[in-house]
């Protein structure tokens, strides 16, 4: 029902839920306010003491990430929740009940939604894996300069193939 307000879904009028098809202005403004609660949440580790938790955490992460990047090819499939427990350990850090409600949207959207082509699912994957690689390793070695430029590259990269599906389901419903 919270997605509702997102226009993500819509009530039947006779009872019911009907999951809504979004477009790239959508998209754009998704991706727009991931961005900014993502900056904001690496921008805030930046500050936390060597002996914060998060620090543990973050060599959980890291050792999650190192583990699935050497068997990628056989166990893909264990990416989707990874990507999530890797953003909910960013978003979480902000304290903000706003941003987390928020990441439940683009959780949705990123692996959950029925719109993406599955055909480059695993590509899309690895790269996903090696960039967040790149922004724990930039965490933990208290880089917040580097781990922003690689949380750039990351949204930037997760926004041009949300936008590139959108666009490819957009031209295979107007050739039917």
């Amino acid at each position: 029902i919270g997605f509702s307000r997102f226009g993500l879904i819509e009530k039947k009028p006779r009872g019911g839920w009907r999951l809504c098809a979004f477009d790239l202005s959508f998209a754009e403004e998704l991706a727009d306010m991931r961005q900014m609660f993502e900056f904001a949440a690496v921008e805030h580790f930046a500050t936390l003491p060597p002996s914060d938790p998060a620090y543990k955490e973050l060599a959980r992460l890291i050792s999650r990430h190192e583990r699935l990047a050497a068997k990628i090819e056989t166990r893909g499939s264990e990416f989707p929740p990874l990507d999530r427990e890797f953003h909910t350990f960013l978003i979480g850090l902000l304290n903000n009940r706003f941003a987390q409600g928020f990441y439940d949207i683009v959780s949705f959207v990123f692996h959950y939604h029925y719109q993406w082509d599955k055909s480059d699912e695993m590509d899309r994957n690895k790269h996903a894996l090696q960039e967040h690689l790149s922004i724990l390793h930039a965490l933990a070695d208290c880089d917040a300069p580097r781990a922003l430029s690689c949380m750039k590259t990351h949204l930037n990269s997760s926004r041009r193939t949300m936008l590139q599906a959108i666009r490819n389901r957009e031209r295979n419903f107007s050739h039917t």
